[in-house]
């Protein structure tokens, strides 16, 4: 997906990824984290550029057990969420659309409204399964 999200010419400046954890071991884990997370953080220059979203001290897209793919924008007021909203697995090319979609009108993509495709520590197995196969092919 980074190969797709730099060929439409958002360069990505860090990313992390976590495996599944207790949420009672650490307390800032939220509920849709503990299951897996990955988070990809843009520069400030990508940032500048999505419309609508005002001027942002930060911009991440991430990746969550329980809810799928987000865009997260920081600004002075906090923090603002957009949901992809196509399942826990979308394809690559889905969660590249949803980032130019909303570079170009950040209200407008996706959703406000967090979505929920499982239940924390349910069927881990089948979780890995899932995301191995949607970037694996």
């Amino acid at each position: 997906m980074v190969e797709l999200l730099l060929a439409d010419g958002f360069a990505v400046g860090m990313g992390s990824v976590t495996g599944p954890r207790n949420a009672a071991d650490d307390s800032s884990a939220d509920a849709g984290d503990v299951d897996g997370h990955v988070v990809l953080v843009f520069p400030k220059d990508v940032a500048a550029r999505f419309g609508g979203a005002g001027e942002l001290n930060g911009l991440a897209l991430e990746w969550g057990g329980l809810s799928g793919w987000r865009l997260a924008a920081t600004d002075v007021f906090g923090t603002t969420d957009r949901w992809l909203g196509a399942g826990l697995t979308p394809t690559p090319t889905t969660v590249a659309n949803f980032v130019v979609t909303a570079s170009l009108d950040f209200g407008g993509a996706g959703s406000e409204d967090r979505p929920f495709y499982r239940a924390p520590g349910s069927d881990l197995d089948g979780l890995l399964y899932r995301v191995m196969s949607a970037f694996t092919g």
